[in-house]
């Protein structure tokens, strides 16, 4: 998955992923991962968990925290 593409109500998001979540602040990315928890389907939903996995295993520094912050989120959202 290099573009996550979120179909909403009134249109639609794409997120580059990882590259979105390594350079957006956690509050929007809060709302982001929202919209994917409604609007995506649970096998985009688990890819879209798994390449964060995976990104998070290879990065560093403060975009490894950022990372494994989003996985965080993910689980506190009960995605599953």
């Amino acid at each position: 998955m290099k573009t996550l593409k979120i179909k909403h109500q009134t249109g639609y998001v794409e997120l580059k992923v990882p590259g979105y979540f390594k350079a957006i602040d956690i509050p929007t990315i809060k709302k982001a991962l929202k919209l994917a928890r409604v609007y995506c389907t649970h096998n985009e939903q688990r890819e879209l968990i798994l390449n964060l996995k995976a990104e998070t295993a290879i990065s560093t520094g403060l975009q490894r925290k950022k990372l494994e912050r989003v996985v965080q989120i993910i689980q506190e959202q009960e995605w599953w």
